[in-house]
């Protein structure tokens, strides 16, 4: 059955080789009327020996079971649904066979039915596929992924489109995406969660209480001077002194040309990114130079810029920015992995030298540190939560989220570095990277930062599909259990996901605000982030709605953003409320 294949790996046994299963595995036999007479005595040993689930379709059992018995008279597509959903606690069930003692299969998981079991109406949602048809038509995105649930009801799972503009693959239900910044409440703001609870993290104390390296070397940069780079778009703005001017934007593609702008920052001792807090990292208050000290592994040196003015649209112009981009990335990058010397890998064929990842640690430690903690959204914060969490545990925090929620939680399709656990073929592509990594990403992630700090990073490199992040969601809307276990405490999800004092966000996660990505009909208490990648992520407690929405807008070019001219995301999102019956609605 399609809906047991995607919670865990069945495979098909034949009686014969049932001594080859072993003691760990859950056994879920089917029986039919040939089983009686000729698998009987292996079906009574099973039964004695596994943790099983015996499913009888068209006839009882002629001799007494003790593990759990389905029985149904039938056997028919929607029989084997709700059996599938039953053994999986997707919804109750709650009965007695003759002869046998009473069975009680609670509902711990997501059940799969029509929108109208989840109060929602069936008509009305159609209406997401006109708006996501004439966004693919319009160019916003090739394809997307879509997971609605509602009062613990899956009303939606599907995918739209293609890989690509080329339509030669369309997206598929296993097909993962890059989910940029989504990464922060999917794994770093979860990781969080759960060092809290086990006391292993201190939101109120200076992050510099977990590090052995505190020493920062302030002579690294000019006294009291710090450079801040931005980004120039040459094809389009010839007034680049007046582009650059307060401006905090590092995103790069092969229109955009590094400029640098002084700013005079203050940097001493007594505020530095050791003496901020977890809790001011969540809420992006730490007042830290928002820009990972990166693009100097990226961009071409400060000093080839002097005379960009009189010539940057001339062919010599060009040459020299080739020449120079080739000569920077020889200096920092190898072709391939050497042990000990280039072991960080950014895409296929590069790799970062050691040396200069060193490096960039030491610049980063000495980022200034405002003591005014305003409000700026910040990778660099998000980051330097995950170092954090990666000290604390001594590996790094990939693992840590795989072992005490993806694994557990049965999530075949979310994880860190996708290239290890899925075909190229089922990993969604995102940019077509023509100036710093010159190919197209693929398994690769997107974000720069995460990049460089080689794939796993505190604001992106989490790739998943709608699914698994619908998993995730519905657990926090349990209060922090689902199938059973228990993830998180409620009161824990009640504290991260409330709105902060003196702000609209909550800690790690994005709260619904009229500038949100975001419908307009959500409750003020749904939370949630966005990416930059064309993705979100929106739970809404008190209507009880989990909304995923996955897009690769960025492909082949980063500088589409029809996705968000068109509102498509939010257009979508509201439909759901839109459909929603006797709910005051």
């Amino acid at each position: 059955n399609n809906i047991i294949a995607k919670k865990t790996d069945v495979t098909k046994f034949d009686a014969s080789v049932f001594k080859n299963i072993s003691k760990k595995d859950i056994v879920v036999i089917v029986r039919d009327t040939t089983i009686d007479t000729l698998y009987q005595k292996e079906l009574q040993r099973i039964d004695t020996t596994y943790q099983s689930i015996f499913v009888s379709i068209g006839i009882l059992p002629q001799k007494s079971i003790s593990s759990t018995i389905l029985y149904s008279p039938v056997e028919d597509e929607l029989t084997a649904k709700y059996l599938a959903q039953a053994i999986y606690g997707g919804i109750e069930v709650n009965g007695k066979l003759p002869g046998q003692a009473n069975v009680t299969l609670p509902k711990t998981r997501l059940s799969y039915d029509i929108p109208e079991m989840a109060n929602l109406d069936s008509q009305k949602l159609q209406k997401i596929d006109s708006i996501v048809y004439d966004a693919i038509r319009k160019g916003a995105f090739p394809g997307c992924q879509i997971f609605i649930a509602k009062n613990g009801i899956v009303v939606w799972d599907k995918s739209y489109g293609w890989h690509t503009y080329s339509k030669q693959t369309t997206v598929k239900h296993y097909d993962v995406y890059d989910l940029a910044s989504v990464t922060k409440i999917m794994a770093t703001t979860l990781a969080t969660m759960k060092m809290y609870e086990q006391h292993k993290l201190d939101l109120d104390k200076p992050i510099g209480k977990y590090f052995k390296d505190t020493h920062i070397e302030y002579t690294r940069i000019k006294p009291d001077t710090i450079i801040q780079i931005d980004t120039l778009n040459i094809k389009k703005d010839s007034t680049w002194e007046d582009f650059i001017k307060d401006k905090d934007t590092t995103w790069l593609n092969d229109t955009l040309l590094q400029v640098v702008d002084t700013l005079y920052f203050k940097s001493t001792p007594k505020n530095n990114i050791f003496k901020v807090t977890p809790r001011q990292l969540l809420m992006h208050k730490s007042g830290i130079l928002p820009v990972l000290p990166i693009l100097r592994y990226m961009l071409i040196p400060k000093g080839m810029l002097k005379n960009i003015k009189s010539y940057y649209k001339d062919q010599k112009f060009l040459d020299l920015l080739a020449s120079v981009r080739d000569a920077m990335r020889n200096k920092y990058y190898s072709a391939g992995y050497i042990e000990d010397s280039a072991e960080i890998k950014v895409a296929k064929g590069m790799y970062l030298k050691n040396n200069y990842f060193d490096t960039l640690w030491e610049e980063t430690k000495a980022l200034p540190v405002s003591s005014k903690k305003n409000y700026i959204y910040s990778d660099v914060n998000m980051i330097l939560l995950q170092m954090t969490i990666d000290t604390i545990n001594n590996y790094s925090i990939d693992r840590y989220v795989r072992n005490n929620f993806y694994k557990p939680l049965g999530l075949r399709y979310t994880n860190f570095l996708p290239l290890k656990y899925y075909k190229k073929t089922s990993i969604i592509p995102t940019e077509n990277d023509k100036y710093w990594r010159r190919q197209l990403l693929q398994g690769y992630v997107h974000d720069p930062s995460a990049a460089i700090l080689g794939g796993v990073a505190g604001n992106a490199g989490l790739f998943s599909n709608a699914e698994g992040l619908g998993i995730i969601g519905q657990m926090l809307l349990n209060g922090g259990t689902y199938g059973g276990k228990r993830f998180l405490k409620e009161k824990t999800i009640r504290e991260f996901t409330a709105t902060q004092p003196d702000s609209y966000r909550g800690l790690g996660f994005d709260k619904w605000a009229k500038k949100q990505i975001i419908a307009p009909s959500a409750s003020p208490n749904t939370f949630g982030h966005t990416g930059f990648t064309g993705t979100c992520v929106w739970i809404d407690p008190d209507n009880q709605i989990v909304f995923v929405f996955l897009s690769n807008r960025v492909h082949p070019s980063a500088k589409n953003w029809r996705i968000n001219r068109l509102k498509v995301r939010q257009k979508i999102h509201e439909v759901v409320y839109e459909a929603m019956i006797n709910e005051g609605k």
